[in-house]
Formats: structure tokens, sequence, C-alpha cells
């Protein structure tokens, strides 16, 4: 992998895991609440929240920053996958 190729991938990785890691933390604070209140059915899915953050003030800004932000981990991975090294 050359210099440039690198300088790419650590910013599209730190974009896709950070979107990743935002979408797995509001499904956490679901599952916290449905705990607390002793309800299971107050767990979420990934779509109940996307239509949750939907709801908030900013809730198109905040979808339009996961949207890019999945699309940066699609390219990641995409690269991972293309210059990974896997021993025999």
């Amino acid at each position: 992998m050359q210099i440039w190729e690198r300088r790419l991938v650590v910013p599209l990785a730190y974009a896709g895991l950070g979107a990743r890691g935002c979408v797995f933390l509001a499904l956490g604070a679901f599952v916290m609440r449905a705990a607390w209140t002793l309800n299971p059915k107050q767990v979420a899915s990934v779509q109940e929240v996307f239509v949750t953050l939907r709801t908030l003030p900013y809730g198109p800004a905040l979808l339009g920053g996961l949207g890019v932000g999945f699309i940066a981990y699609g390219l990641f991975m995409g690269l991972e996958a293309r210059y990974r090294r896997l021993s025999r």
C-alpha cells in the first residue's frame, strides 16, 4: 500500500467506524432503557433507531452524517478487502 492510500484509508476508517459505533451506542441505549423499565418491548431495531434520530431537532443532519459515515465504512471495507494479507 502506498503512502497516499494510507492517508485515504485512516480517515475513512475513523469516519466509518465512528458512524457504526454511534448506531450501536443508540441500540445499546434502547436495550438499557428496556432493561431499566423491565419492558422487553422497548428494545428497538436499527430501523427504529433511525426513525428516532429523524424525529430529533437536527435529525436530518444526523442521518446525513451517519449516511456519509456508512459510505466511508463501505469504502474502508473495500480497501481492506483489497489490501489485507492472509496467512496460510
